[in-house]
């Protein structure tokens, strides 16, 4: 029995040496590529393979350990072992090994029987030998979104969960008009947010950059992921969604929606107009309305005629039933404007139609006022002026005119007749 029990020692010993002779011990992953999993998949393989017999793990260590290396946090779960006992829990992990190349090599398989959160990290393979010999496999476990913050300038910021449904919340206050910086951070995936993409009014909004992603703070591997931007808001966006839209990465990635609706402060211009005053027939009349508009940004002005239909904007003419109307505007000073509506001849239908002044503003916003054109005594003569005593611009001067002519004739008359008395 003893001699026996020495010719198999030497025989194993020999073994040991013609392994040895072979070269150092070496392993690697036949596959070494990044592995992105999916939570519940199930047999999944991972084939290290060591250039050595199989009499070498009699005496060698050959460790496979899923090693975990976050925010400065290490820890290493030993799968398998040929001489230490093994940690991982065998209704999740299989290791088998065949030999290859005719005995000369040794295949070790790990098979992970359903893959959870647990198994994301680097799947070390390694020899006990020194020096050591190892190859890793990053296994990336897909983990949704958990939340979305949206920070709208200096509102609160506005969050939704992976629970929502709608992910529909409130600012809580209207805003003014104006450029806003809009962010975007969406939290928990792994790995970082493929897709962060914000939106207004239902059409998306380019970034400012690309998207960054940052590791977040913990044991556990996740990601969050941001994005800026600007917004110019104004009046015609009340009503709509800013919104921003995260989806996780993976087949079966979740999607979080966080949105509010949008309210904008309103700021009218004052408007202080002047009615006209003219008699049917009278050229050239204007009537006006004075428009104070500071801390707000004009965007135009038109006069629109009664029912008429018609909007005459500054700078335009136009013949409205027969008459010509035109629309200027005056600057009075940087914060006063004046618009004027100029109607080449005053007809009947002026003094009870309403000339309504529209001020557009802020998106769209318009500002209206009423003016009038009042109806005083006057009348046209045949060729066209106006007659005495009717108010208009002729009738003053031709009053002066007759005047000044009955005294040079009274003058005269005087002056005959002295000459007369004198002969």
């Amino acid at each position: 029995m003893e001699k026996l029990f020495l010719s198999l020692c030497l025989a194993i010993l020999s073994l040991q040496v013609s392994a040895q002779d072979d070269g150092a011990a070496e392993v690697h992953f036949l596959d070494n590529s990044a592995r992105h999993l999916q939570v519940g998949a199930q047999n999944v393989e991972f084939t290290c393979h060591l250039n050595q017999p199989v009499t070498y793990v009699l005496s060698d260590t050959v460790d496979t350990v899923l090693s975990k290396e976050w925010n400065g946090n290490t820890s290493e779960v030993h799968l398998f072992s040929n001489i230490k006992p093994d940690e991982a829990n065998p209704n999740f992990y299989k290791m088998t090994y065949v030999t290859v190349e005719e005995g000369k090599a040794i295949n070790f398989v790990l098979t992970i029987l359903e893959v959870r959160h647990e198994d994301d990290g680097k799947l070390v393979c390694k020899t006990g030998t020194d020096p050591v010999s190892k190859d890793s496999v990053d296994i990336i476990v897909y983990r949704g979104l958990e939340k979305v913050h949206l920070q709208f300038g200096s509102f609160p910021a506005i969050m939704a969960d992976a629970s929502d449904e709608t992910g529909e919340r409130d600012f809580g206050q209207a805003m003014d008009a104006g450029v806003y910086p809009v962010i975007c951070v969406a939290e928990g995936s792994n790995p970082g947010a493929v897709d962060v993409k914000l939106y207004l009014k239902g059409e998306e909004v380019p970034a400012d950059a690309e998207v960054v992603v940052e590791p977040m703070s913990g044991n556990v591997r996740k990601f969050k992921s941001t994005i800026e931007t600007t917004m110019t808001i104004d009046s015609s966006h009340t009503g709509h969604n800013v919104e921003c839209i995260a989806r996780a990465p993976g087949p079966n990635g979740n999607s979080i929606i966080v949105k509010a609706p949008i309210a904008v402060n309103v700021y009218d211009p004052v408007i202080t107009c002047d009615d006209g005053e003219a008699y049917p027939g009278k050229r050239y009349v204007t009537i006006s309305c004075s428009v104070d508009h500071t801390d707000i940004d004009v965007d135009g002005y038109y006069y629109r005629i009664g029912d008429t239909g018609v909007l005459i904007h500054e700078g335009d003419d136009k013949e409205v039933e027969g008459k010509v109307m035109m629309v200027k505007k005056e600057t009075e000073s940087p914060t006063k404007s004046k618009v004027v509506l100029e109607l080449y001849e005053a007809a009947d239908w002026h003094f009870s139609t309403d000339f309504v002044l529209v001020v557009e503003s802020g998106g769209g916003h318009l500002t209206e006022e009423k003016v009038n054109l009042k109806k005083i005594e006057g009348k046209e003569t045949d060729n066209g002026s106006s007659s005495p005593g009717d108010n208009g611009t002729d009738g003053p001067e031709d009053s002066s005119a007759m005047m000044a002519a009955s005294v040079v004739t009274l003058v005269l008359s005087l002056a005959a007749t002295l000459f007369a008395r004198v002969l």
